[in-house]
């Protein structure tokens, strides 16, 4: 399969699933994300893009489509204050961190504060309440609730109310730079698996052959189970930051074990980012390890789609081909070639 079609399936599947949209991008701030959709997170994965703002606040955020505003919140954590939209096509638009709302719903907001005689809020509106046209101004960016710095946190959810990746629909974004892999990391499962003959957590340099291929140059000795991650990194032309992948798989003797794609995940499966990454290397060191096994007795999440789980245990003293393959949304696409 040719990487070109490999690239538009997801949206092709999407457009059917969510139907076709042609969205505004969300402000006038930027075109630039930080952050992508199912990107780690403290506790959970982050379901949705957040958007640049250069650290100013006050500029124009824009309903993305016709439809009416569904709910607003304000509140001095989490997303701070927000904006819901049902759209026409009936999924929901959501706009975090605003500073205020537009001039209509700041006074429905004095209104319930005055009412509840409080700060916090969570408020719906009716069909007909407050109807919105696509390019009207909304609110404005701000950095209210919860987080590091003035930035558009900007979801879009399904008719079921779940949350998928804002760029299978027509948005783009510049990014024509690969993933980079940074460490091969073993770790030991049972009590009979030794990695290089220790019974111990082992990382493997990687040595870059060219921009797309890398390989581990010696041949890995191992027992028992084993389980197999990656820390890697997604880059984007002229920006700092650090990003989260699009897809990832594992495959030893040509045989898929493990692959993840980030599309859509219901918010009740926010914990599993426990057992899909290195939880405590993000935590302590803030480094994006992600693991290509199962760790516990959970079902994967909707992000993976190999099911089951496949244990990695040879019962014999053969090599074994090993690859790993990471693409960023824009089909930059890494390969890591290693033998068991």
């Amino acid at each position: 399969m040719s990487i070109y079609r490999y690239i538009l399936f997801p949206s092709l599947l999407f457009s059917i699933i969510f139907g076709t949209n042609n969205y505004l991008w969300p402000t006038n701030a930027s075109d630039v994300i930080t952050t992508v959709f199912g990107d780690i997170r403290p506790f959970r994965y982050h379901t949705g893009i957040d958007i640049r703002t250069y650290g100013i606040n006050g500029l124009d955020i824009y309903a993305i489509e016709d439809g009416y505003i569904s709910r607003i919140v304000a509140s001095s954590s989490g997303y701070g204050k927000v904006v819901y939209i049902k759209m026409k096509d009936g999924n929901t638009s959501v706009y975090a961190h605003l500073d205020r709302f537009n001039e209509k719903l700041e006074l429905v907001k004095d209104q319930l504060q005055q009412q509840c005689d409080c700060f916090s809020f969570d408020h719906t509106f009716s069909e007909n309440q407050y109807p919105i046209k696509r390019g009207e101004i909304i609110g404005y960016t701000g950095d209210s609730g919860s987080l590091s710095g003035p930035h558009i946190h900007f979801e879009i959810r399904n008719k079921k109310g779940e949350p998928f990746n804002p760029l299978l629909t027509n948005y783009t974004i510049k990014d024509n730079l690969p993933p980079v892999p940074e460490k091969l990391i073993i770790t030991n499962l049972d009590k009979t698996s030794h990695i290089n003959g220790l019974p111990k957590i082992a990382e493997f340099e990687i040595e870059k052959i060219s921009d797309t291929d890398y390989v581990v140059n010696n041949i890995i000795s191992v027992s028992g189970e084993i389980g197999i991650s990656l820390e890697i990194y997604d880059k984007m032309d002229e920006q700092p930051f650090n990003f989260g992948l699009y897809n990832i798989k594992l495959e030893i003797d040509n045989d898929i074990i493990y692959q993840a794609e980030y599309n859509h995940i219901n918010f009740n499966e926010g914990f599993k980012v426990y057992s899909e990454r290195d939880y405590s290397k993000y935590n302590f060191e803030r480094k994006k390890v992600y693991s290509l096994y199962k760790k516990n007795n959970y079902n994967p999440s909707s992000f993976v789609k190999s099911a089951p789980i496949k244990k990695i245990s040879f019962n014999d003293r053969s090599y074994h081909k090993c690859r790993i393959t990471a693409s960023d949304y824009n089909g930059n696409q890494i390969q890591v070639d290693f033998d068991l």
